[in-house]
């Protein structure tokens, strides 16, 4: 039974994911363009409202939305260039909020 509730998570995941970053494809398209230009791209995930977690636990709950970023940009997550980061913001809206930087 865990893995059809886990199932439906990761489904959710992929389309919220999508669907908010639908409407802004250019924007991410150039934010994600260095990466596949050899650099070095900074993907900074903040996890929004709720209780505040074990720093430990934020990657883990976050880790389907990077799955969906990494799809969309056309990148590995495995890759040294994709530098994944997590924060969280507990209280007020909830949400996630990304940040995507070119690492100089």
């Amino acid at each position: 039974r865990e893995w059809r509730a886990r199932s439906r998570r990761t489904k959710a995941a992929w389309k919220a994911v999508s669907k908010a970053i639908g409407p802004t494809l250019l924007r991410f398209a150039i934010a994600v363009a260095p990466y596949h230009q050899g650099k070095t791209i900074v993907v900074k995930m903040t996890r929004l409202g709720g209780k505040k977690m074990d720093r430990s636990n934020v990657p883990a709950a976050l880790k389907n939305c990077e799955d969906v970023i990494a799809f969309l940009a056309g990148a590995d997550d495995g890759d040294p260039r994709w530098l994944a980061e997590w924060d969280q913001r507990p209280g007020g809206p909830v949400g996630v909020e990304v940040t995507i930087t070119t690492k100089e």
